[in-house]
């Protein structure tokens, strides 16, 4: 494991949150450090060939999850933000300074239920399950929606989706999948334990909280937490518009 990337990382979170408007140089980071460590060793672990990425605004969070990762020949990433020429200026720059080596494509449009033949991981960091047609699912072996820390989009998750078990759950993501999980639950484990573990869990019948094992039953549920932030997003992003569009 690279250390120094992933504690320049933990530093580069930390920086960001103190950052209210987002400009040239802006690093996007919404999700927390122990977020970032378990979609990178779900890529490890699960090696897809190839990436479907709903949102992710600059998606650096695709890049980081990649990071180390050798076996993704493709990642195609759909999102509809204005600030377009900003978003493919920072796809080009994170490809290299990540080590990217796959080819990477972007369309500047909100889903539409397309572009994503082929792919066998499929991450939304916008639109929900019942907004996905399962046909677009055939080969895909994980499925990954970030809930937002939403109640109204957490009371929807399923225990299963098109034929994909949820294995993981976290207050920020929900992980559908068919591979064997259990070197992942190893990795989550001991690097639960260098970070004082974020990953917990308790049952339906319970309300107490306990350290995540591979042993968890299939009743798990996580406390939800909603972040706002004091900015409107239009407002955000205002510096980075390409001139036409603001």
């Amino acid at each position: 494991m690279d250390w120094k990337f992933w504690y320049t990382l933990k530093k580069q979170i930390n920086d960001s949150h103190h950052e209210e408007l987002i400009k040239e140089d802006t690093m996007y980071l919404p999700y927390r450090f122990v977020d970032y460590l378990l979609l990178n060793k779900v890529m490890h672990n699960f090696k897809p060939n190839k990436v479907g990425w709903i949102g992710g605004f600059s998606n650096l969070d695709f890049f980081i999850s990649q990071y180390g990762v050798d076996s993704i020949k493709e990642c195609i990433n759909v999102d509809g933000c204005p600030a377009n020429t900003w978003l493919s200026r920072k796809h080009k720059q994170y490809k290299q300074l990540y080590g990217y080596q796959g080819k990477y494509t972007f369309h500047n449009h909100w889903y539409e239920n397309k572009y994503f033949d082929g792919v066998d991981l499929l991450v939304s960091g916008t639109v929900q399950h019942d907004q996905i047609d399962p046909n677009i699912l055939e080969g895909v072996h994980t499925l990954i929606f970030d809930h937002h820390s939403n109640p109204v989009h957490f009371d929807r998750l399923r225990e299963s989706y098109n034929g994909l078990e949820r294995r993981v759950l976290t207050e920020n993501f929900a992980v559908f999948t068919s591979k064997d999980c259990d070197a992942l639950f190893d990795d989550i484990k001991e690097f639960g334990k260098i970070i004082n573990s974020d990953f917990r869990y308790k049952s339906k019948s319970s309300s107490t909280w306990n350290k995540f094992t591979k042993d968890v039953d299939d009743a798990t549920i996580a406390e939800c937490s909603i972040f706002e932030s004091s900015t409107d997003w239009d407002d955000k992003i205002k510096p980075i518009m390409d001139p036409q569009r603001k």
